[in-house]
């Protein structure tokens, strides 16, 4: 709808300058033209708020929704060039709508829109140049200058077509500045939920792996980096017997069980499937192995009702490794925890297993 909000901004603004001049007349505005055009300008006005109110209605039909917009902008079109025809087709207000017009089209509209925009602006942008030439339309009949302007006539001159330009300026540069936020925004958006995993709202596979090739590339001595690989322990029986809606529960609560026992410069990230991967920067393997211990012993003690409000535990078993050399790179560091976690399934689930065999339950 913001093509019947610009077309109701820019006749309202000639409207008061014609309603300005009718009761200040001055000899240097064609009061004739003035009276001629008022009638078509409120034509525009109301003609742009019966667009707005007609909107819902349009809004639920899909052949609509395809013609709409190009007649809305051709309408708009149409305002434009009878209004730039007023003032001078080639004066600075005029270029600056035209020239804003199309990238504010490009940003809301699809390529044939916007193309059909083009085509008819420039078509009527030179049809009124040549009748210009032609002698048959007079250039800027809105205003009486004589051959020689003196000072006073310019700085008339300069003031209304201020006046005229300055409003559109700042519209079009907040309505810029609006347009790029709100594109900055979606792109964020999708970005981040490219890198979130929907369901635990935590950091994906992509993600923590991100993370953690920064973390290896960015040191440049054997800064320890500790890594934790965990999975639930028999999670493939919690969905067999309870759901995968209750899986999905148990999911969400041991994320949020693991988030509560780490420390604010570790980062954790669900892996795939059941597992998940925390990655500790600057900590050395005695730290990991006890932070590894507490996100165990918060998952142990954790009750997870469901929706039949049925209490059901969880176990996970932890494998950990600290990288110490920077030649190491992400496949090797997360291959060497995924060991140490096949380790701790295999010596009965529910423990921590850690690198250089220290083996905690």
């Amino acid at each position: 709808m913001i093509i019947p909000c610009i077309l109701i901004f820019m006749n309202t603004q000639y409207i008061l300058l014609d309603l300005f001049f009718f009761y200040f007349p001055s000899p240097h505005i064609n009061t004739t033209v003035t009276h001629a055009c008022l009638p078509y300008k409120v034509v525009f006005v109301v003609t742009s708020i019966v667009m707005i109110l007609l909107r819902h209605i349009l809004d639920r039909s899909a052949a609509a929704q395809k013609i709409v917009p190009i007649v809305y902008t051709q309408f708009y079109v149409f305002s434009l060039m009878f209004l730039g025809y007023i003032v001078g087709h080639m004066t600075f207000v005029t270029g600056i709508v035209i020239a804003a017009t199309p990238l504010i089209c490009m940003l809301l509209f699809n390529d044939t829109v916007t193309v059909a925009l083009i085509v008819s602006g420039i078509t009527s942008y030179v049809l009124i140049t040549a009748l210009n030439i032609l002698g048959i339309l007079d250039n800027a009949p809105l205003f009486i200058m004589s051959t020689h302007p003196d000072a006073y006539e310019k700085l008339f001159y300069a003031v209304v077509m201020l006046t005229l330009s300055v409003p559109y300026l700042i519209a079009f540069m907040l309505g810029a500045y609006l347009l790029v936020r709100y594109w900055q925004s979606r792109e964020d958006g999708v970005r981040r939920a490219g890198l979130t995993d929907s369901l635990t709202d935590m950091a994906n596979r992509r993600a923590i792996n991100d993370h953690l090739e920064f973390l290896i590339k960015q040191r440049v001595d054997p800064t320890p980096i500790s890594v934790i690989l965990l999975d639930i322990d028999y999670f493939k029986s919690v969905n067999d017997t309870y759901g995968h809606a209750t899986g999905d529960l148990v999911l969400r609560r041991v994320g949020d069980s693991v988030k509560a026992s780490l420390r604010g410069d570790d980062q954790v990230g669900r892996f795939g499937g059941e597992e998940f991967l925390i990655v500790l920067p600057n900590t050395p393997l005695d730290i990991a192995s006890q932070i590894a211990e507490r996100c165990r012993t918060q998952i142990e003690q954790t009750i997870i009702l469901n929706s039949d409000h049925k209490a059901i535990r969880v176990t996970a078993s932890f494998g950990v490794y600290c990288s110490l050399e920077p030649e190491e790179d992400l496949p090797l560091i997360l291959h060497a925890a995924d060991v140490q976690l096949y380790r701790a399934k295999d010596s009965g689930r529910n423990r921590v297993c850690v690198h250089g065999d220290l083996l905690l339950a």
